[in-house]
């Protein structure tokens, strides 16, 4: 299974355009495809992301200055899909804390930030990864952020967080039901998926070799590598009967056709 964000082509006119707040999300999406590396970054572009990155931590931290560098217009996409603008924002942030996951989980960067300049505008792309022990399995998010220059300062326009790899809680899962959820699931569009019992633990069987599965409750695993879970079903004799598979393309049923 491939997980392909979708991306939006756009061509400005040279003229003002209202455009529809997906539609902006889709073309900063498509700039993000072209940010050079970070060896590759200019030194303006080196002292600009030094100086929202100031600021992103100075409003972590409650500084009322920092908040106004925020530009009219702007705003937030969150890795569930709500828009929010500063009000929402704010108030959003109140209910949920100030760290940058909105989970009460600290983010730290997995890599340098890449960004670019052009004109008055600064992109800039991170990926985060959640703070996390033993038994938590640190999710990974890639965030795009739009900068704009007024007065001399960059100001905070808009942002957008896709969710890479979802921050997994494991529980054990009696080796009973692992027996019982593995063989052959077909769905009716086509495609097929085989689960196997290897040791203790569940797998996916796949043309590349076996893929983990990591036990998120007594009938739901999340896919190692992927932001994808499967959980299995039963009918009303207790007998498991299809698995419903969840990732970032959809929604699939796969009915059971062996045991």
């Amino acid at each position: 299974m491939i997980l392909v964000p979708e991306v939006a082509e756009e061509t400005a006119p040279p003229r003002k355009v209202k455009m529809k707040k997906r539609d902006i999300v889709a073309t900063l999406l498509l700039a993000a495809l072209t940010l050079p590396t970070a060896s590759a970054q200019t030194p303006a572009v080196t002292r600009a992301l030094a100086d929202v990155d100031a600021a992103d931590q100075a409003r972590v931290q409650g500084d009322s200055a920092a908040w106004k560098l925020v530009a009219p217009g702007f705003m937030f996409v969150h890795s569930t899909g709500p828009v929010d603008d500063l009000p929402a924002f704010l108030a959003r942030r109140a209910r949920t804390g100030p760290l940058a996951s909105g989970r009460g989980v600290r983010a730290v960067d997995l890599e340098a930030p890449r960004g670019y300049i052009d004109g008055d505008v600064l992109v800039r792309v991170k990926l985060l990864g959640d703070s996390s022990t033993a038994s938590v399995r640190a999710g990974q998010s890639r965030v795009l952020d739009v900068y704009v220059q007024r007065d001399g300062a960059w100001k905070w326009l808009a942002h957008s967080t896709s969710e890479v790899r979802a921050r997994w809680m494991p529980v054990t899962v009696a080796t009973t039901l692992v027996d019982e959820y593995a063989g052959a699931y077909a769905a009716a569009e086509g495609p097929r998926r085989m689960y196997a019992r290897r040791g203790d633990a569940l797998v996916q069987i796949t043309p590349a070799g076996d893929r983990a599965l990591i036990p998120l409750s007594d009938a739901t695993f999340g896919y190692d590598g992927l932001n994808a879970t499967v959980s299995f079903v039963r009918d009303k004799a207790g007998r498991v009967v299809a698995a419903d598979e969840s990732a970032q393309v959809g929604f699939t049923h796969f009915p059971r056709v062996n045991p």
